[in-house]
């Protein structure tokens, strides 16, 4: 079930510096459902502080310089394996060249991993 979703995140990782419009859900609806919300930890690595975050589909939050927004959240129904996805945008206000737009993986991290020297945002779940 993660191949059909791998190949859409891989698509959208490739041109995660690019502007863009927001990209489809994934595609078949009995293996992903639209959440409202997505719960995140984000860590600055500096001062080695998590924490933990939740944004509603739309919301942006401020964490250091970085600024966090929501587009998408999904997740797979309850009769499947627990897994969510989510489209993020974020920007760091110290640096014009870094952007990420791409889809997180709850259960992949490292697939679609935030490369940043100071932070690090991570996906829990989307409810």
């Amino acid at each position: 079930m993660k191949c059909a979703f791998f190949g859409l995140a891989v698509a959208f990782l490739s041109h995660a510096g690019q502007a863009q419009p927001a990209p489809p859900g994934p595609l078949n609806p009995d293996l992903w459902q639209a959440r409202g919300q997505a719960d995140l930890v984000l860590l600055d690595k500096v001062k080695a502080q998590p924490e933990a975050a939740s944004l509603k589909v739309g919301q942006t939050r401020v964490f250091g310089s970085l600024t966090i927004t929501l587009r998408r959240c999904v997740s797979h129904p309850a009769d499947q394996a627990q897994d969510s996805a989510a489209l993020i945008d974020i920007t760091d206000s110290h640096s014009a060249a870094f952007g990420y737009h791409a889809w997180m993986l709850a259960n992949e991290p490292g697939l679609s991993q935030l490369e940043h020297p100071i932070y690090d945002v991570h996906l829990t779940a989307c409810r």
